[in-house]
């Protein structure tokens, strides 16, 4: 549906053009449109524009209902990201022994597909999530945001990177996803970020690679999910970031110097709750104890109040 969603959208366009020039000068004859003609096409389009939007509203709705399901019975979701063709699918199959489609075209995986998976009797939602691709249209973004989303309400997110590329391929594709999850409001959700298919290239030339990406990417692992090399290395980073996760909340006075830290916290946490009054802010997050006590020193120094929740992860 939103596939077929943004291409009425964009033959509406062209029905838009063929209205003004029916007219201009109607077209008689055979197979002719006149001006009432392409009235009715243009019409029909939008009904179909609607109807699909109606649906995929819907969709939304009973997404947003799984995932308030899945908080209530305390479920964390880990996300796989990653330029198209990364081998995200291949990840997904190889940590939940499924047999999700793998293929070498562009945007193979068009909606999401979770499963549960269990390392070290710990239940987590893993989710496949559409590839990204270099200057990712608004309109394709918003065409997908359903698919999209998953992204946003992740507890961690693994950004799948085809190491077997050159380095300059890897670095661009690296930072195309950076912007596409700062696009999407996921930039402050934790990232592995799983360098794959090592399995195709010569051992100098991963460490080469590796030394050189270390600093431009977060949590770096080396893997092949064709493989399944280096699985046991993944899940136990996953169980490092998310075992580790507390759960805070603080209260600031609304100054200039507010502001800023708020931006600041919604970079570097993953924010759960957040509301302004007219003269402070409130807000409930998640982060690493280590992250956790760095927020708590700024609020001090704003004459703030911070608190630790019981829930930890």
């Amino acid at each position: 549906m939103q596939i077929q969603l943004a291409t009425l959208q964009n033959e509406l366009k062209h029905a838009k053009e063929k209205v003004r020039l029916a007219k201009m000068r109607e077209q008689p004859g055979f197979m002719g449109l006149g001006s009432y003609e392409a009235d009715v096409y243009k019409e029909a389009i939008k009904l179909q524009v609607q109807t699909i939007l109606k649906k995929l509203k819907k969709i939304r709705e009973k997404r947003i209902l799984h995932r308030e399901r899945r908080t209530e019975l305390g479920f964390l979701a880990i996300s796989l990201a990653g330029y198209t063709n990364a081998g995200k699918s291949s990840l997904f199959n190889a940590l939940t022994e499924e047999t999700v489609r793998v293929d070498k075209s562009l945007f193979t995986t068009l909606s999401t597909t979770t499963r549960m998976v269990e390392f070290s009797n710990r239940k987590f939602l893993l989710t496949d999530t559409v590839g990204f691709i270099d200057r990712l249209p608004l309109s394709l973004i918003e065409a997908f945001h359903s698919t999209l989303e998953e992204t946003i309400y992740s507890d961690l997110i693994i950004l799948v990177l085809d190491l077997s590329e050159p380095i300059e391929t890897i670095e661009k594709k690296n930072n195309i996803c950076l912007e596409t999850i700062d696009r999407l409001g996921a930039s402050g959700i934790p990232t592995i970020t799983a360098l794959n298919k090592i399995d195709l290239i010569s051992e100098a030339e991963t460490k080469q690679k590796l030394k050189a990406l270390e600093e431009k990417t977060q949590n770096p692992i080396l893997l092949s999910a064709k493989c399944q090399t280096n699985l046991d290395l993944l899940r136990q980073e996953i169980l490092k970031i998310l075992e580790n996760y507390v759960q805070a909340q603080f209260s600031v006075p609304l100054t200039n110097k507010a502001m800023p830290f708020i931006s600041w916290v919604h970079e570097k946490t993953d924010i759960r709750k957040e509301n302004f009054t007219n003269d402070s802010v409130q807000v409930v997050f998640e982060a690493t104890p280590e992250l956790a006590e760095q927020v708590r020193r700024k609020v001090e120094e704003l004459n703030g109040k911070f608190e630790t929740n019981s829930k930890t992860k």
